[in-house]
């Protein structure tokens, strides 16, 4: 199994992740700027991201309720360029050189909030307000009837995904906001120009999550929403309309609340995504969206990535966080089964056990998580960012 460790008492189905070390356990310190350090939740690490450079590097993001941006220094594990923004992050995307933010920023009304989202070319500098017009200011939303639709959200921006197309010198940006819109946006690579392509409306709550399915070659959208729904969108290489081809809700067996997490993999060849939502279910669908399994899991789900190589054989793992700060590592062949989990104190067999130095997890909400060749990170609402890294695949499951 996933256990087996040295010293570990609970065999070779052990559910601790012996096959895991966590490689970095940093709390970012708190800001005192716009958003004053007065309460410990705003040291919630809000969203991470990561990606690779130009030399072949990992690049390691995050964003904080505190509203402060930070690149990490792999070596030393400090920010080396935190950035205040003016409102509480909400998520963080990267694909070199670009780093993407989605946050709550103000607008020149007092107490009315807009979702604005930044895009930096982390090589250049250069930065890139998306929903702010030539004059500064976040655009407004309309009051009067039939006012045309304001370029940014009415709420925070809660979630983002990013789309290169580098043989057009493109960078589509997907933006998901608690006002229940996503926004299309197109960003010319060389010239930093963008436009707002198009509003994509449909949900009636918040837009929690997006992902790009498939994982490679995507040619659709998927959005996980508040109003207990998925949507999928599909996409086009041109300006046509990007249209809704149908939703997932508990009539065709989805979650019987919000939607917060979704994730895309391949598995044998063939494509799937995953779901999960505050109901306490993990659903994998299949590409026509038919639901493959569902599973039951002791907390709300929070957030999911996929480490793609992890498992036996190649396969991949799917990477699950919970509302209660438990990270659960599934197989998905067979039946996603559950081969190990993080926490800052486990139970097996019955008995509390407390995870060992390099395997205690997070005690608060699992913001997020996102996986990369041989590590993946973690955020949590404890104020931490957690690294941990595959000492090696996890083994095929042995017989009970």
């Amino acid at each position: 199994g996933a256990g087996g460790g040295a010293g570990c008492h609970f065999g070779a189905n052990c559910k601790f992740a012996h096959v895991l070390q966590r490689v970095a356990d940093v709390v970012p310190p708190q800001q005192s700027g716009n958003l004053a350090a007065t309460g410990s939740h705003l040291a919630d690490v809000k969203a991470v991201a990561s990606s690779i450079d130009g030399a072949g590097n990992p690049q390691i993001f995050t964003g904080s309720k505190d509203g402060v941006v930070r690149q990490w220094n792999l070596e030393k594990w400090t920010a080396d360029r935190p950035i205040q923004l003016l409102g509480e992050i909400g998520c963080v995307a990267a694909a070199h050189p670009f780093l993407v933010c989605g946050y709550e920023g103000a607008t020149t009304i007092p107490g009315v909030p807009v979702g604005l989202a930044r895009v930096w070319n982390v090589e250049t500098g250069q930065e890139i307000d998306l929903g702010v017009g030539d004059d500064g200011q976040a655009a407004q939303p309309p009051t009067p009837p039939g006012s045309p639709p304001p370029t940014a959200h009415r709420q925070r921006v809660d979630c983002v995904a990013l789309r290169p197309r580098p043989a057009e010198n493109i960078l589509e940006v997907y933006t998901g906001g608690l006002d229940a819109t996503i926004l299309f946006w197109q960003l010319q690579v060389t010239t930093g120009a963008v436009r707002l392509g198009q509003r994509l409306e449909g949900h009636v709550r918040g837009v929690l999550a997006l992902t790009l399915f498939p994982a490679t070659a995507p040619t659709s959208l998927l959005s996980a929403s508040a109003d207990h729904t998925v949507r999928w969108w599909n996409l086009n290489e041109d300006d046509a309309p990007k249209t809704c081809r149908g939703a997932l809700s508990a009539n065709e067996r989805g979650h019987a609340g919000k939607v917060t997490a979704v994730a895309a993999f391949a598995l044998d060849n063939a494509a799937y995504f995953a779901t999960g939502g505050a109901d306490r279910t993990l659903k994998v669908w299949d590409a026509n969206g038919a639901l493959q399994v569902s599973i039951a899991t002791h907390a709300a789900v929070s957030s999911i990535d996929v480490a793609n190589n992890a498992g036996p054989s190649g396969s991949p793992v799917v990477v699950v966080g919970l509302d209660d700060g438990t990270i659960e590592l599934r197989q998905p062949n067979p039946n996603f089964m559950l081969r190990a989990s993080v926490a800052a104190i486990s139970n097996s067999g019955g008995a509390p056990h407390r995870s060992s130095s390099n395997l205690a997890g997070h005690q608060g909400r699992v913001h997020d998580l996102i996986c990369s060749a041989n590590f993946f990170c973690s955020a949590a609402a404890d104020g931490h960012l957690m690294v941990w890294q595959w000492k090696q695949p996890l083994p095929p499951p042995q017989p009970k």
